[in-house]
């Protein structure tokens, strides 16, 4: 028996029903979501599923191993490790039952450091960590940024040498072609904040909150125009020859590396072929925990204006928790950003190959055995859909091509009569009649012939 069906989403009953439904509920004040936060339907949530399984696939080959923190932190932690603009701008900060103050965490690695300090003694003396949190920021949702959003932080910890940070940069180049991004659109900016540090130190010095603010303020340089970023500097008084040091350094070309740290870390990837590594003067980044290499990978399309995600060395903040001195150094990135990188590429994040197979009885009389064969694919490890009355095979051949499913199992009554079902590929379109104890093996091979 030939069962063939065109697929229309555009008839969609269930989208018709919901139509209806809408008019009859038009009374009636539908709740949305939050300005800013996600929604993630299935497909939505495939796509995750996806990113999440690719950005694992490639981390694991080197080794990292995953971890998680909770949600929520004390404020105490963020107001004393993490960026000034994040904890007075973007943090969901509220008191809780107790009185104490907590944060829906805006970041990781804050948690992170904490989490290292309180069981260094017990943990390896190097950590190849990565991490798949939620989290949260109170920020003007705009094109590649949301309220609530999945950010893949990956870290190395207990190295200070120069393939720490080269390994570090190099897997974040191989995150984005696992992604699926166009590599030629794709520059990634490097710096060393001990440079300026170095030049400061030359120009005579600053004290340590001037040193802070001008860090802020460099770090925000793009998003001021000229009379607020005089303003701006007018305001960490500072002397002209410190004005003069840093701007001669933000006009610098490569010739500023030198023989330095980051002009090693710079050769090492494009010897390794990643050629869209550049040294940028003017590169700061706003965390405060930064001490020397700093990153940023950005699109050189123009699409969108400001970087994709970054990193970079952070010496200083184990210890800063009360922990022994460990060198640390790494990144983050969002999956928002990277599927507004794949969108304006012309691309999207992908969606895992779905192995669902739907048993679809052709009536009820058939329902039974339909279950029987349902439950006897499920137990040998299959993932299977079983369709519920009223049974319709056209509308069920419908909603099994909207749902994604491999294959389709039909239960028609003159094949199950001879023990056997029409088994139907619906990306290929292609069916076959199978004996029923047989069907197990042709869903593994994929074909009987």
């Amino acid at each position: 028996m030939k069962i063939g069906i065109q697929v229309n989403s555009s008839l969609d009953p269930g989208l018709r029903r919901g139509d209806m439904q809408n008019k009859t509920m038009s009374n009636k004040k539908i709740i949305q979501n939050i300005r800013g936060t996600r929604d993630l339907y299935p497909v939505d949530m495939r796509k995750r599923r996806w990113f999440i399984e690719a950005s694992r696939k490639v981390l694991e080959g080197y080794g990292y191993e995953e971890y998680d923190a909770p949600l929520l932190e004390s404020m105490e932690l963020y107001v004393a490790k993490s960026s000034p603009e994040i904890v007075e701008r973007q943090a969901y900060v509220f008191e809780d039952r107790g009185g104490d103050r907590v944060v829906l965490r805006p970041e990781m690695t804050p948690s992170l450091a904490r989490m290292v300090a309180a069981k260094q003694r017990e943990l390896p003396s190097l950590l190849r960590w990565y991490s798949l949190p939620e989290c949260w920021r109170y920020e003007r949702p705009q094109k590649g940024r949301t309220r609530n959003f999945l950010q893949l932080n990956v870290d190395l910890l207990g190295s200070d040498a120069l393939e720490a940070d080269i390994e570090i940069i190099e897997s974040a180049l191989k995150l984005l072609e696992a992604y699926g991004v166009d590599m030629s659109k794709i520059e990634v900016r490097v710096n060393d904040r001990t440079i300026l540090k170095q030049v400061l130190l030359q120009a005579g010095g600053i004290s340590e909150e001037q040193e802070k603010g001008l860090l802020r303020l460099l770090d925000e340089r793009d998003k001021l125009s000229t009379e607020e970023f005089a303003e701006k500097w007018k305001g960490l008084g500072v002397s002209e020859a410190i004005r003069e040091a840093v701007f001669g350094l933000l006009n610098s070309d490569s010739k500023a590396m030198g023989e330095s740290r980051i002009a090693t870390i710079v050769e090492a990837l494009v010897r390794r072929r990643w050629t869209q590594v550049r040294f940028d003067p003017t590169l700061m980044r706003g965390f405060e925990y930064y001490t020397s290499t700093v990153f940023e990978v950005f699109d050189t399309s123009g699409k969108l204006n400001r970087s994709i995600f970054g990193g970079g060395r952070y010496d200083k903040l184990i210890e800063s928790m009360g922990g022994l001195s460990m060198s640390a150094v790494g990144y983050a990135v969002s999956d928002v950003a990277i599927a507004t990188l794949l969108q304006d590429q012309g691309k999207d994040l992908r969606e895992p190959e779905r192995a669902v197979v739907a048993a679809l009885p052709f009536s009820q009389a058939e329902a039974r055995a339909a279950g029987e064969i349902a439950m006897t694919l499920r137990e040998a490890g299959k993932q299977v859909t079983l369709a519920l009355p009223p049974y319709d095979m056209k509308k069920q051949l419908k909603r099994a091509a909207q749902e994604g499913v491999s294959k389709v199992v039909l239960i028609m009554p003159e094949e199950l009569a001879r023990d056997e079902v029409v088994v139907k590929d619906m990306q290929k379109g292609e069916q076959e009649i199978v004996k029923i104890s047989e069907l197990n093996k042709l869903l593994v091979s994929g074909s009987s012939r």
